[in-house]
């Protein structure tokens, strides 16, 4: 193993000071040779476990960088040819070796080598021996001993002298190495072929290693005054060392570098000792009030500065995490003890208290004002309130002591970017690139993260683009949790302030959620949900419904249901009744088969822009004015236009209610609104309902008010897990369906037509038609009748009045008649077919019945009629 074989040179005599310098460039070489290491952000960088300090320190000084492809290949390692050219770099401060390729030499195994010229040079002058007298093995890996027994060396030891050769090398060689600290965070195996990464250790080690010479038959470390000879950086490569807190870092007007002070450390500091740096070229803000190490030549020649990782307790999180637990700072679980003089800043600014932690100001010359202390403060603020549950805290302990001194919080606002100009954007404002710094790929309508300037060295705010979350929310818990995609996610609500998340979205809305350090900042509706929408009828009543716990409620698909109320419902449940005739809008969850119903207003939109109300405006197209908006836009005479995929309930005449398309309203011609409640979308300045209630007196008009259906049986009844049902099969213009409903008794027979609502459960609810008779003329009529005259193009119908008047109902009208098409001698459906005046089919001087109709009162149309195709209604 004792291949490396030191020219006698390098005795490590004092007066070898040029020698020693080149011994010095085998530091440099050796981790050249590993062909680059690098400092930051490597493809690989989680294979890297040596410290960042370690890295960032040599990349500073020039030693390492990285490889090409961007990565750092921690885990290769260092092969005997890369020793030899290492050492060759040493001996002569040049790179090129290629003079010496042709010279030669008892190894047969480099013939072609690239190494050749290094590996004869060393040879010639006995610097390094080959395995045998033929073989080099060029090839063959350098362990950690073997790199440590070279920086030993370097340091001033000479191999003969020092027990580094030999049978007990491998064992001198540690020892010696841990007791100068080369061994310090070399977590490898010392025989093994040395990674990459510990190599860079070793080296890093070595330059604040303190040199040695021979003086009195020993080594020593001690210079002739009883001082530490200089490290090995401060003798050979011209390096100073100041160790204090880092107070200040400032960007240098109109340049790209920095000026830093720092309260020092004289004890710890070597060299000039300087406290205060200019020139500097990289921006060292994060690092502001710990305790750091600075590199440096010169006041204006800084190679690196490094937090003190063994000095400093630097705990980074968010205010969520942080609070106070019996007069410790509790950080995400774990307890710290405070220091008994802390200090917080709050964006930069020291923050000051006049009474003794119940205010703060950032005034030091309030009145009474007084240096807030870090427990005062957290008392004030836990867990993010008034200041923010995502604000980013440092809590730092830059005193060797480990109690927190230090607490420094920076703070964030979220505004939407709704333009981008040259030289400024507008995030709630204008942000002028004078005052900001901002990403060059910002665009309008991302959301912009913004921080104040007080946090940077260059004193500009700082803008990023916030983390955005997208998809459909699929659970809620209380007023400020959402699941999307499994995943929950907070509202960051400050409390005793005004800033707050007004549309924080219910289930099924798909929204667009902007975060903070994993906290929702802001919610942008996607496609509002109305899955989770009802209208809200009535809430008990002596209308049959019961006590107060139960509502009656119609679902965005048209089915209405009796629902048991939970006991936080905000309607009902002996809370805000809903009476009957005045409906409401209102969200919903249920839990084990409660309703809990949630009012919405101007500040609870469900994840809509607005909430829109109105009262006795007439809707032609749209509301044309006297709209109240609430929300993210607040105006009293709104119009209010109609999404045409809203869904808008509808409660018409007295008690009748339906669902239809916000494109059926708008079709709508001048039809007064008795009243309105919706929310919506702002789309260019215009409010647009997407879900909304409102109620008339009159019929509902430009679409069919109730679904109709021609019994193609009688029915029968059933009983199904205790319940009775009554089922009945029937015609509903375009497929036979059986339909299941909880009504008995109902009074409807085989060959008559009836009305159906909907349930949510699947059943319907059944209403006889055919007892529908009133006397006069435009009352409520059914009737087995002839038809006399029929005008397709316009839709005008007369009738036989023989059984009832008929005479004021005289037309079909579009979009407001039901037709079905029937053969009810085979008691069977049909599709579409022609309508016809009555004939005498049989022949035998009877004009036969050949339609079914119902008209309400109040109408001059028909509402419904059912055709026999063979033109002879049978009954």
């Amino acid at each position: 193993m004792d291949f490396l074989k030191f020219h006698p040179r390098f005795s490590g005599n004092r007066d070898s000071g040029a020698n020693l310098k080149k011994v010095l460039a085998l530091v440099l070489a050796f981790a050249c040779a590993f062909t680059m290491f690098a400092g930051a952000a490597f493809t690989d960088q989680a294979d890297i476990k040596v410290k960042s300090d370690v890295v960032d320190t040599l990349v500073s000084l020039g030693v390492i960088e990285g490889f090409e492809d961007g990565s750092f290949q921690p885990n290769g390692t260092v092969t005997r040819a890369q020793m030899a050219k290492m050492i060759y770099v040493l001996r002569t401060g040049n790179s090129d070796a290629s003079a010496y390729n042709d010279d030669k030499t008892s190894f047969t195994d480099i013939g072609s080598h690239w190494a050749r010229g290094y590996i004869k040079y060393c040879q010639s002058l006995g610097i390094i021996a080959g395995k045998s007298n033929t073989k080099f093995c060029p090839n063959d890996k350098v362990t950690a001993q073997e790199a440590a027994k070279m920086l030993l060396v370097t340091l001033g030891y000479d191999a003969t002298k020092a027990g580094l050769v030999g049978a007990g090398w491998a064992a001198k060689t540690n020892a010696l190495a841990d007791e100068a600290g080369l061994l310090e965070d070399v977590n490898t195996s010392f025989t093994a072929a040395c990674p990459r990464q510990y190599a860079a250790q070793l080296i890093y080690n070595a330059i604040d290693a303190v040199t040695v010479a021979w003086r009195d038959d020993a080594y020593t470390k001690y210079n002739y005054n009883g001082s530490e000879n200089k490290t090995i950086g401060e003798k050979y490569m011209g390096l100073n060392k100041t160790v204090g807190i880092l107070n200040d870092v400032t960007k240098d007007t109109d340049k790209n570098t920095y000026s830093l002070n720092v309260t020092i450390n004289t004890t710890e500091s070597t060299g000039k000792k300087l406290d205060a740096f200019t020139k500097v070229t990289k921006d060292y803000s994060a690092l502001k009030y710990q305790k750091v190490k600075v590199l440096y030549k010169d006041k204006d020649n800084v190679f690196g500065v490094y937090s003190m990782t063994d000095d400093n307790t630097v705990v980074s999180n968010v205010m969520d995490n942080v609070k106070l637990d019996s007069n410790k700072l509790k950080i995400d679980g774990t307890k710290y003890s405070i220091a008994s003089d802390s200090t917080v800043y709050v964006d930069g600014d020291k923050m000051y208290t006049t009474d003794n932690g119940n205010t703060f100001t950032t005034n030091s010359k309030a009145t009474g004002a007084k240096d807030a202390t870090i427990a005062q403060w957290v008392a004030k603020n836990s867990e993010g309130d008034n200041i923010g549950k995502a604000s980013s805290v440092q809590a730092i302990s830059n005193t060797d002591s480990s109690k927190i001194n230090i607490l420094k919080v920076t703070t964030y606002t979220v505004k939407k970017v709704t333009y981008v100009g040259t030289d400024y954007i507008n995030a709630g404002g204008a942000r002028k690139d004078d005052d900001y710094n901002y990403p060059s790929d910002i665009k309008k309508d991302d959301y912009a993260v913004i921080s104040s300037k007080g946090n940077y060295a260059d004193d500009k705010g700082l803008i990023t683009k916030a983390e955005t979350v997208e998809g459909k929310v699929t659970g809620t818990k209380g007023n400020d949790q959402v699941m999307i995609d499994g995943k929950w996610y907070t509202a960051d609500y400050k409390a005793g302030t005004t800033n707050v998340i007004e549309d924080w979205p219910s289930s099924n809305a798909t929204v667009k959620l902007v975060l903070v350090n994993g906290f929702v900042q802001f919610v942008d509706t996607v496609t509002a949900g109305t899955a989770d929408m009802v209208m809200v009828i009535e809430t008990g009543s002596s209308n049959g419904l019961g006590n107060s716990k139960v509502a009656d409620l119609m679902f965005s698909d048209g089915s209405r249901k009796t629902v048991e109320l939970d006991s936080d419902s905000e309607y009902g449940y002996n809370n805000t009744p809903v009476t009957f005739g005045s409906p409401k809008l209102a969200t919903y969850e249920v839990s084990k088969g409660k309703y809990t119903l949630k009012k919405v207003s101007g500040t609870a939109r469900n994840g809509y822009d607005i909430y829109a109300t109105a009262a006795s405006q007439d809707v032609d197209g749209n509301i044309k004015g006297n709209v109240t908006l609430a929300g993210q836009k607040n105006d009293t005479n709104s119009k209010l236009f109609f999404k045409s995929d809203a869904v808008v309930f509808v409660k018409y005449k007295t008690d009748d209610y339906k669902v239809v398309t916000g494109k059926d309203v708008a079709n709508w011609s001048k039809t007064t609104l008795k009243s309105v409640e919706a929310l919506g979308e702002l789309t260019s300045g215009n409010a647009y309902a997407q879900v909304a209630v409102v109620t008339m007196d009159t019929k509902l008009p430009g679409a069919s008010n109730s679904n109709y259906a021609y019994a193609l049986d009688d029915p029968y009844e059933q009983t199904i897990d205790g319940t009775k049902y009554t089922f009945i099969k029937a015609w509903d213009g375009t497929k036979e369906v059986t339909f299941k409903s909880e009504d008995t008794n109902t009074g409807i027979t085989k060959r008559t037509a009836f009305e159906y609502s909907n349930n949510s459960d699947g059943t319907v609810d059944l209403t006889r038609l055919d007892n529908k008779t009133t006397t006069g003329v435009n009352g409520e009529y059914y009737a087995l009748t002839k038809i006399t005259s029929y005008d397709e193009g316009t839709g005008a119908i007369t009738f036989d009045n023989s059984s009832c008047d008929l005479s004021t109902k005289n037309k079909i009208k579009a979009g407001e008649t039901t037709i079905l098409y029937v053969n009810s001698d085979d008691k069977v459906g049909v599709g579409s077919f022609d309508i016809d005046v009555a004939e005498d089919v049989n022949a035998d001087g009877t004009v036969e019945n050949n339609v079914i109709v119902y008209s309400e009162a109040g109408d001059d149309y028909i509402n419904l009629i059912v055709v026999d195709v063979n033109n002879y209604m049978h009954s």
